[in-house]
């Protein structure tokens, strides 16, 4: 398998993830499906998920020349 290249400048590109911290817990970004909705008084500042939302880890890949982000959610199998 070929190691992907930048889209910007050509270099190679390095696997890896964007952190997120929620309540002091840092996590992997995550991609959910519809749009946000506030998640109320109990939530203030957060948001609440629909019911049967599919999450999906994102993936993120940076580029070793320019920094370039190049980020994808896709399903594990």
């Amino acid at each position: 398998m070929r190691k992907p290249a930048c889209v910007k400048c050509g270099q190679s590109l390095e696997k890896g993830y964007v952190l997120d911290s929620a309540h002091s817990s840092l996590q992997q970004k995550r991609w959910v499906e519809g749009e946000p909705t506030p998640g109320g008084f109990w939530h203030a500042g957060g948001l609440k998920l629909q019911k049967g939302a599919r999450i999906i880890p994102v993936i993120t890949w940076r580029c070793t020349g320019c920094g370039y982000l190049e980020s994808y959610a896709k399903p594990e199998r």
